[in-house]
């Protein structure tokens, strides 16, 4: 599904003074408007406020300054250390600040973030971020450094405050640039200057010398460095723990386990450390039926989802699935309906998503191909099935990798893998519901290329158009494909994605899971766990909405990695049935699997959000 609220205005961060790529190389500072121009130099990210570490505790109704440049106070695993970050000279601080353990006073809490010379400076009326009570909140921003190289931060309420500083801003030598929307560009030039016609999605910028079309440049999204870890196992030592994982957007993750082969329970993480969870509801098997792995999903308004794959006559089959459907957020109550569907096997792919009306719909693996299966009413008691076509020269295993997802005006998209020839299969429907994508006619049908000794999974999300994105994994490749049009038809009979697209690639190594999320500028995060020895993690963040190129964030060790929290020693164990959830924000993820002494453990964090760097010239 399509996230939304990662990034603010582009033209909140340009007139803030943004580092430019352009042709010739190097960085030169953009201004919307008049002024000096500043050119931005990154840092490695470093705390340089926590107040969890002092010694006056929460920041509450108060304003407090923060020396950013020269040599101050930093926080590392080795406890506070003296080093310069930012040069005197700065005029900005590229930061993101946290809060945690806020409070509201009354109905609001709030951090402003300004420059200052001193904690008695008037407070802009205006907020930098807001809180709500149990929720860890965090925000990429770029604040002006006052006179003397501090800013302040002025709490409505009660906080811990936390910032890491990633880079800084210094005036550059180079002449400014300006930059314009199309909208803003038509109205500008009104047909009087020869100029570039830009896209709308792109930029007219203008230099000393020339004018030229530019898309928005973006740093990597990171996660937080430190990633809590959790065991979420109640009964221990059960070899049948199977586990799906939701992420909302306040990062408290929804975990939906198998305890046993004829048990589900749905539990919620309390905090977003996952220090403690709740048991929401358990769910029992008929008897003689047996549960697979659950999948959970989410509804805008938060309430969970489950489908659970099942097993009759105690594994004999035939098989079918069993849905849930929450009532509430904390899933008091639920609704549950068993649907008679004859998967392919117990362990068949399953995805969900939601019509406009909150409908689910349900796209499973039978034997004969994929199925859609249309919810009779909001809670899914009883579904119609619909097939969305031929699928007798496609062959199908519990690899398939299949992926829904619903446009606004109810038309559907789904992929799946082909694996005679081994191809990644796209399918856009012409109609809206599941009753228009029932034959050939109905729908498109586009094909992607993959490779042998590829992993084969992949993950669809829709733009603010409607247009959807589609990234797969091949030969140690991660691909990301964009399409023209709502239903990606080929162009010709063209078999695409052969590698060109790739932004990443290992030789020798799989991905057992990839994601993909869109901020609210379409620009793609792609999350992917490498099915290597120690099933390590990454974070690949576009450079651009065209993806381009991406950055890497590597999460290293993975699950033997060492935290704040202590060291993950149960992960070192052989892990299985690895799982992996962002939120639809693309500010949280949390990562999860059994091992083989029987337990179910979580690594959750944050991912400090995308901020724009720069422009980047068109050719």
């Amino acid at each position: 599904m399509s996230s939304k609220g990662l990034i603010r205005s582009r033209w909140a961060a340009i007139g803030a003074a943004v580092a430019v790529t352009l042709g010739g190389g190097g960085l030169i500072g953009v201004s919307a408007a008049s002024g000096d121009a500043s050119s931005l130099k990154t840092v490695t990210p470093t705390r340089i406020m926590d107040t969890r570490q002092g010694t006056d505790g929460k920041v509450s109704g108060k304003t407090v300054a923060l020396q950013v440049t020269g040599e101050i106070t930093t926080y590392t695993s080795s406890g506070p250390t003296a080093a310069t970050v930012v040069p005197a000279g700065a005029n900005a601080v590229s930061m993101n600040l946290t809060v945690t353990g806020g409070e509201r006073n009354g109905d609001f809490g709030f951090v402003t973030a300004f420059p200052c010379t001193a904690a008695t400076d008037t407070v802009p009326n205006a907020s930098t971020l807001n809180f709500v009570e149990g929720v860890d909140v965090a925000n990429s921003t770029v604040v002006p450094l006052g006179a003397t190289g501090k800013i302040c931060l002025n709490v409505y309420g009660s906080a811990h405050l936390i910032v890491d500083a990633n880079g800084y801003y210094e005036t550059a030598s180079a002449g400014a640039v300006d930059a314009y929307t199309k909208a803003e560009s038509d109205e500008l030039l009104d047909g009087k200057l020869n100029s570039p016609e830009c896209s709308e999605s792109g930029l007219l910028i203008r230099t000393q010398s020339s004018w030229g079309c530019a898309t928005l440049a973006y740093g990597p999204a990171k996660p937080d460095t430190i990633m809590a870890s959790t065991q979420v196992t109640r009964d221990g030592q059960n070899p049948q723990h199977l586990i799906s994982i939701a992420m909302p957007d306040d990062g408290r993750p929804f975990i939906a386990q198998r305890v046993s082969m004829t048990k589900i329970t749905i539990d919620r993480c309390d905090d977003t450390r996952c220090s403690k969870y709740t048991e929401l509801s358990s769910v029992s098997a008929p008897i003689d039926n047996l549960f697979s792995g659950p999948i959970i999903r989410l509804r805008d308004d938060g309430r969970p989802f489950i489908v659970i794959p099942m097993t009759l006559n105690n594994g004999l089959g035939p098989h079918r699935f069993s849905t849930i459907s929450c009532d509430d957020i904390e899933c008091s109550s639920y609704a549950q309906w068993y649907h008679p569907v004859g998967l392919k096997d117990g362990g068949a792919p399953i995805d969900i998503d939601f019509y406009s009306d909150d409908t689910p719909a349900i796209l499973a693996l039978k034997s004969a191909g994929p199925a859609l299966f249309e919810c009779l009413n909001i809670s899914c008691l009883g579904a119609a099935e619909y097939t969305p076509g031929d699928f007798s020269t496609d062959l199908f295993t519990s690899d398939s990798s299949l992926n829904l997802v619903i446009h606004d005006d109810d038309t559907a998209m789904f992929s799946y893998l082909n694996w005679a020839p081994e191809n990644q299969v796209l399918i856009g429907c012409k109609g809206a519901g599941a009753r228009n994508c029932t034959s050939i006619s109905d729908n498109h049908k586009t094909l992607f290329a993959s490779q042998a000794g590829g992993g084969y999974y992949s993950d669809l999300a829709l733009t603010s158009e409607g247009l959807p994105v589609f990234v797969y994994s091949a030969d140690g490749h991660i691909s990301v494909q964009f399409c023209e049009t709502k239903t990606c038809e080929d162009k010709g009979d063209e078999v695409r994605g052969n590698g060109s697209s790739s932004i990443y690639y290992e030789q020798g190594e799989d991905f057992s899971d990839i994601q993909v999320r869109l901020t609210d500028h379409d620009l793609p995060i792609v999350t992917a766990i490498r099915d290597d020895a120690n099933n390590t993690a990454v974070v690949l963040t576009c450079v651009d909405t065209s993806c381009t190129d991406a950055h890497l964030f590597d999460l290293g060790g993975g699950m033997e990695a060492h935290t704040a929290v202590g060291s993950d020693s149960f992960w070192t164990i052989g892990v299985t049935d690895l799982e992996l959830a962002s939120s639809p924000n693309g500010r949280f993820m949390a990562y999860g699997a059994r091992t083989s002494d029987g337990n179910v453990h979580l690594r959750v964090g944050q991912i400090i959000a995308p901020a724009v760097t720069g422009i980047i010239q068109s050719s």
